[in-house]
Order: C-alpha cells, then structure tokens, then sequence
C-alpha cells in the first residue's frame, strides 16, 4: 500500500486519528487524500502528523476541527483544499494557508465562525478559485492589495450576517467571476 495515491476515509472517529496519521507518514506517493469525520460536528484530530506525503495536491477534511492542522501549510504540492465544517473559532484559517505556493483551489463551508476574514497582502499567490459558504458569524470579507492576483472565481454564499460588499474587491483585476448568494437583505438593497 505504500504505492498508493489517493485515499479517501469515512466516517473517522476521534480516537483513530493518531493511528491514521502513523499511516499516511508511510505513504510517501499519497496524491489526494479525503476524510469525513462520522458527523458533521464529530471532531478530526489529525494534529500528530509530523511528516505529511510531499506530492499531495488535493486534500479535503470534513468535520470539525480545533485548529487548522500544523503541517497544512508545508504541502508545498497541495493544489486544492476543502475545509468542510470545520467551526474554528479562534484563528482566521487563511492566515495559515494563505503562503501554500500551488494552491489554486479553497473551499471552506462552514470553515469560521469569526467575524471577519482578510485575505492579506501578498498571500495567496496562485489562487484562482475561492468558495466561502456558511460563514454564520461573519460580518466583513476584507481584501487588501496584492492579494489573490490570479483569482478569476469568488463565490460568497450563507453568510447571512454580511450586509457590505466585499472591501478591496476592486484589487481583483483578473476576477471573472463573482457570486453573492442568500446573504443579508442590507447587502442587496
């Protein structure tokens, strides 16, 4: 098994997430990996991983998380990245992700439940697809200069406490695409 390259795991309960990252330290070709706790608010440990596959381009964690694990941001292969309901409280998740030099897909659902997301100067270079969906506690999307320069898509959707256009979307030169989906009624009057 050690030739393997795309692994998906369902329904992984808490207590055998140490076990399965002893496993995947071992699977050195491992290209896509995808692991959906048994609920959407059962929690994925994943935190004792220590030396993740070095070729892994997709990635997808479905369930909650304390924090986004510590070893996310060395996949410097890591193509796309889906966070499905994470709930992370204390830490904007895309600070930590945003320095991933391949990454041209993010989709969070249900990812933070802060109030504010800035996607910060200079990060996210190779971006080109961006989904945030069901973000319940968040009030502002922040965009500063020199961020997400390749992103062509943005999809804002559920985040129904937003009532501002997105500030700084105008730094989005190559957007093509643009989404804003059963949001506020103070964002569409």
């Amino acid at each position: 098994m050690t030739q393997l390259r795309k692994l998906r795991i369902e329904k992984l309960r808490n207590e055998d997430g140490r076990v399965l990252c002893s496993s995947l330290e071992k699977l050195s070709n491992l290209r896509s990996l995808i692991v959906r706790a048994t609920g959407d608010d059962k929690i994925i440990d994943l935190d004792s991983l220590s030396s993740p596959p070095p070729l892994h381009r997709t990635l997808r964690l479905e369930g909650s998380l304390r924090k986004v694990p510590h070893w996310i941001p060395s996949l410097h292969s890591l193509a796309r990245l889906h966070l499905e309901w994470s709930k992370l409280r204390d830490v904007d998740p895309l600070e930590s992700l945003q320095d991933l030099p391949n990454l041209v897909e993010l989709r969070l659902l249900q990812t933070y439940e802060g109030e504010e997301l800035c996607l910060k100067a200079g990060g996210f270079q190779t971006l080109v697809r961006l989904y945030l969906t069901g973000f319940k506690g968040m009030r502002w999307v922040k965009v500063e200069a020199g961020s997400m320069p390749h992103l062509e898509e943005l999809s804002i959707r559920q985040c129904k406490l937003v009532e501002e256009f997105p500030s700084g979307i105008e730094h989005l030169t190559n957007l093509k695409y643009l989404e804003l989906g059963d949001m506020s009624d103070g964002l569409i009057s």
